[in-house]
């Protein structure tokens, strides 16, 4: 383990700016995806973005319920960095980057369609959880137009640090989302 090292990729990794569109690794053409610029078996730490120029996330559903001690409801609201224009969504660590974008997005599914209820259970998975995240912010959206794989194409940001050694990844992981605050890591680890 090398703490210097830790400390370093978790700089860059809550660095917007060390960011690329999600479009830089997903091409989409019609109904169809390729991946690109994807190492395949690199091992690292990747963080997911959403642009928030134009204050969009206010009028997203930030609201949530999930299990607390106990197996009891606890009211939960994403209520900081709303002002912000980059917001951090998830921070995870991978052996194989490109499955892990894939499991993430699941955008050869799409279903990326705000239900006419409004409504979106909320799914605690890591293998999925900005899609779970975005339905859910998306679900009794004011704005239909927005809907969700455009909203994922226009304004997700990606950023992909390679970092060998299990130990590095794992506090480098844990100590990116003490301090980045990644809305969708919450719960996501219950």
């Amino acid at each position: 383990m090398n703490e210097n090292l830790i400390d370093a990729v978790v700089g860059q990794l809550l660095d917007f700016n060390t960011s690329k569109p999600l479009s830089h690794y997903v091409i989409f053409n019609g109904n169809k995806i390729r991946y690109s610029n994807i190492p395949e078996n690199e091992l690292g730490l990747y963080a997911f973005w959403l642009t928030n120029n134009d204050g969009i996330v206010e009028k997203l559903n930030r609201s949530l319920e999930i299990k607390g001690p106990g197996n009891k409801p606890y009211q939960f609201t994403w209520d900081w960095n709303v002002k912000e224009k980059n917001i951090l969504l998830y921070i995870g660590k991978t052996t194989t980057f490109r499955s892990r974008l894939s499991q993430h997005l699941k955008l050869k599914t799409f279903t990326w369609v705000v239900p006419e209820d409004k409504t979106s259970p909320y799914k605690r998975t890591t293998s999925c959880q900005l899609r779970s995240g975005i339905e859910h912010l998306l679900s009794g959206n004011i704005q239909p137009s927005i809907l969700g794989l455009d909203f994922i194409r226009k304004r997700i940001q990606v950023t992909y640090i390679p970092l060998e050694g299990l130990g590095n990844r794992f506090f480098a992981e844990d100590l990116a989302i003490g301090k980045g605050k990644p809305w969708f890591n919450v719960d996501s680890e219950r």
